[in-house]
């Protein structure tokens, strides 16, 4: 985020009024508190949070897209079932739900 308000040329604007949390800390709930009245975070994370209003994702030019995979061990006692578990979170199936949670399946 430091780098973003860096390349935006706000950063020290910023900076003064920012809240920055601990790492694990979901953002979401600080906002919910009180502590701060705006924050970035992954979708998934702040659609799950109660008490926030979620108003939408940045801009698509400042945007990092973080890209999910699925892959079962290689000694997995139940090769079939998990092939069949990774084949099915990849289904058109699932992508509704996925993109209720703000996934974007691709």
């Amino acid at each position: 985020m430091l780098s973003l308000l860096e390349r935006l040329g706000i950063q020290d604007a910023v900076k003064a009024k920012a809240v920055f949390t601990e790492p694990g800390q979901r953002v979401g709930l600080v906002i919910a508190s009180g502590e701060a009245e705006i924050g970035v975070q992954q979708i998934t994370e702040l659609l799950a949070s109660p008490g926030i209003d979620y108003v939408g994702p940045l801009p698509t030019a400042l945007q990092t897209t973080i890209i999910y995979a699925t892959a079962r061990s290689s000694n997995a006692k139940e090769t079939a079932a998990a092939d069949a578990f990774v084949k099915f979170l990849s289904s058109k199936a699932v992508a509704p739900s996925a993109r209720k949670m703000g996934l974007d399946p691709a």
